[in-house]
């Protein structure tokens, strides 16, 4: 059996899964009904919404299946032998006679047979228990691919990178508030010690760059994408945010803060604080306080920090 996505890192492997579609069944098992590979089809599509909502609806199908082919099977089986058999092969046409094989009939007398012609009753003779034991392992497949495209919905996403936030502003002067902004959330989320945040020095090299959170996430290795914009109007602060699972890219959430400028800590606490959530990190009372703590209650004094680190860098 094959895993419908194989690559040699975990960041080939979601890179595959999403842009690549798995190969068809018929590719190892040319005797694959048409139904069971819709059946597969539609456990691995990329639309989340186009897939299984549940096992049960999973099994009613392949238990269709299953049934269909128990038809077939004791119809072939009740059907006269002259009507069962036949001197044409699966595909309709003539069998060759390129390489023959002897069998000895009743009496002793001999009769010969391609070896294309054997090999193909013995795929019809064997037909229902290789397609049930090849529904079996699908059932296995899909619903293992059923739980890993569906386990976004409990299990905790461990990895991310914030790319630089744009500065939508014409102002130049006001690029601080956006590379600050980016650099004070990669600095909260990196404290948190079962998530892994891509450095300031690794985004930083996309600044001014166009990138799509699922070529990100690929080139980072990493599992979700956030991205934002900021824009300054006087005393006016917006920040739009941006969190993507690159998995499906899904967004897992968004959010526009429209507020005054010196409210900058509280947006920023807002916006980590909503990561960690649509992430479903659980967080200890201590981790809680990290990614919440103020080194300043001061909004000037932390604007005249965020300048003084942009201009120092």
């Amino acid at each position: 059996g094959r895993v419908p996505f194989e690559g040699e890192t975990p960041s080939d492997v979601i890179s595959l899964i999403l842009q690549k579609e798995a190969l068809p069944l018929a590719r190892c098992a040319p005797e694959t009904p048409a139904e069971l590979q819709r059946i597969v089809d539609k456990s691995l599509t990329k639309n989340r919404d186009e897939r299984y909502q549940t096992v049960k609806d999973l099994l009613i199908d392949l238990r269709r299946l299953n049934k269909r082919l128990d038809f077939e099977d004791e119809l072939q089986r009740s059907a006269p032998p002259e009507l069962s058999t036949g001197s044409r092969d699966a595909t309709g046409s003539s069998p060759t006679s390129a390489t023959t094989a002897t069998l000895t009939g009743p009496g002793g007398a001999t009769s010969t047979t391609s070896s294309a012609e054997y090999l193909v009753g013995e795929i019809k003779r064997h037909k229902r228990g290789a397609v049930i034991t090849l529904a079996a392992i699908v059932a296995v497949l899909a619903i293992g691919a059923y739980f890993y495209y569906s386990r976004g919905d409990t299990t905790a996403i461990d990895s991310i990178a914030v790319l630089p936030f744009t500065n939508t502003t014409a102002d130049q002067n006001t690029e601080y508030l956006s590379d600050g902004i980016t650099e004070s959330l990669i600095y909260s989320l990196s404290q948190l010690p079962n998530l892994r945040v891509m450095a300031s020095s690794t985004v930083f090299r996309y600044k001014g760059r166009q990138i799509d959170p699922a070529t990100a996430a690929k080139e980072f290795g990493v599992r979700a994408v956030l991205t934002g914009k900021v824009t300054q109007r006087g005393d006016n602060l917006s920040i739009s945010a941006e969190l993507v699972d690159a998995l499906d890219n899904r967004l897992l959430w968004g959010e526009q803060y429209n507020r005054k400028l010196t409210d900058l800590l509280a947006m920023q606490q807002e916006i980590s604080r909503e990561i960690t959530d649509k992430l479903r990190l659980r967080l200890s009372g201590d981790q809680e306080r990290l990614l919440t703590k103020r080194y300043t209650n001061n909004p000037e004094a932390y604007q005249l920090y965020l300048k003084g680190r942009y201009y120092w860098n």
